[in-house]
């Protein structure tokens, strides 16, 4: 799948789709623990899976290595290249989102959809197939919010 997906510019440490791609094994340059930390029960819905210790780690470094605005960056990447857009549809760091007006959003998105018609990388499907592992990946995807929203609270 990642082979499919990702273009070789893509690292785990450089996109979070490639990282999460790679979260069933540890990646180079991320702690991970090799159990999740005691939560409160109130957060103990999800069970842990292979992913939950990379997931985590994901998650913290997201928190701890950007700034509030480089991280919305790579949290709409993570959208964008999830839905079928591509390399040439991500925001650059350094773009100031604050800043962008509604008719540039509208370029934004319109691109996306754009590349999306044209794409067979859809990630994300509205019927999960076993197509390109997007099964999988959709699992992989709704974890790596919910322990993103862990590690926020």
């Amino acid at each position: 799948l990642a082979k499919k997906v990702l273009d070789p510019s893509e690292t785990p440490e450089t996109s979070l789709v490639a990282a999460l791609l790679a979260s069933s094994k540890p990646i180079p340059g991320m702690e991970s623990s090799s159990s999740s930390p005691a939560r409160s029960s109130a957060f103990v819905s999800h069970s842990p899976t292979i992913y939950t210790p990379q997931l985590e780690a994901i998650a913290r470094r997201l928190l701890q290595e950007h700034e509030p605005n480089s991280m919305h960056i790579q949290v709409l990447n993570l959208l964008f290249r999830s839905v079928g857009g591509s390399i040439e549809t991500t925001l650059k760091n350094g773009t100031d989102l604050e800043e962008m007006d509604d008719a540039e959003w509208d370029g934004l998105v319109t691109e996306v959809v754009q590349v999306m018609r044209d794409s067979d990388t859809e990630l994300l499907t509205v019927v999960p197939d076993d197509k390109m592992g997007t099964r999988e990946y959709r699992a992989i995807y709704q974890e790596f919010w919910y322990r993103l929203g862990i590690v926020i609270l």
